[in-house]
């Protein structure tokens, strides 16, 4: 069986309207993968928005322990996914 490597996920939400159905399928993707997922940069959403995502992560057991940061900067989230910190 072949082994997947870890990986840092950039989640862009530009100019995305998100309902909460976008919100739940993304986080029912993001649990998917969680278990090969090492970070998670989430680019581009309103406060509103951020507030909303981070309440269903939490409420998620497979994404609770999953660093997160949410960035408005494509450039420093992509700095912050490769680096080895949290």
């Amino acid at each position: 069986m072949k082994k997947h490597r870890p990986m840092s996920i950039w989640v862009d939400l530009y100019e995305t309207k998100l309902t909460g159905r976008v919100i739940r399928q993304l986080i029912d993707m993001l649990s998917n993968i969680a278990y090969q997922t090492t970070k998670l940069g989430v680019v581009g959403c309103s406060l509103r928005d951020r507030w909303k995502i981070k309440r269903l992560i939490r409420k998620t057991e497979a994404l609770s322990s999953l660093p997160v940061k949410y960035f408005d900067d494509p450039e420093i989230a992509k700095t912050w996914l490769v680096s080895e910190f949290e």
